[in-house]
């Protein structure tokens, strides 16, 4: 083929491949997976405000009011008072206990790259605030 082109032929030697490596968070939105590769100035580059989680930390908060509201009721009770099911309910109870600092962190949307509302209705959060700065990579 190098004849066609009028230029020498290739060695059969195959160079080294050149192997490039950089730190990346993979990120889920909706069904996709992107890779995100923070620029250099980034440190623990941080995500943008999400109105997902921002709705997500309101509803938590609103399930416990209601709570507080009906300390006598089960959570079955409060999840037919509300419309919802239980076990979402119970979840929305335990993202309302989030650290302080988390939430606001939320809120200015100051999150690191990959808390997500699967994320956090999904893990088993400690009560421990420090824990939770861990598990959620605040720490």
């Amino acid at each position: 083929m190098a004849e066609a082109f009028g230029i020498e032929s290739l060695p059969d030697e195959k160079p080294d491949p050149i192997e490039l490596t950089c730190p990346a968070t993979r990120v889920w939105h909706g069904r996709q997976s992107r890779l995100v590769i923070p620029g250099p100035d980034a440190g623990a580059q941080l995500g943008h405000r999400d109105q997902k989680l921002i709705n997500l930390i309101r509803e938590a908060h609103a399930a416990r009011q209601l709570a507080i509201a009906n300390p006598d009721k089960t959570i079955s009770a409060l999840a037919r008072m509300s419309g919802r099911c239980r076990n979402r309910l119970a979840r929305y109870l335990t993202v309302s206990s989030l650290a302080p600092d988390i939430v606001a962190a939320i809120l200015q949307g100051r999150q690191p790259i990959g808390v997500s509302i699967t994320q956090l209705l999904e893990a088993n959060l400690p009560l421990c605030w420090q824990e939770q700065r861990r598990l959620l990579g605040f720490a």
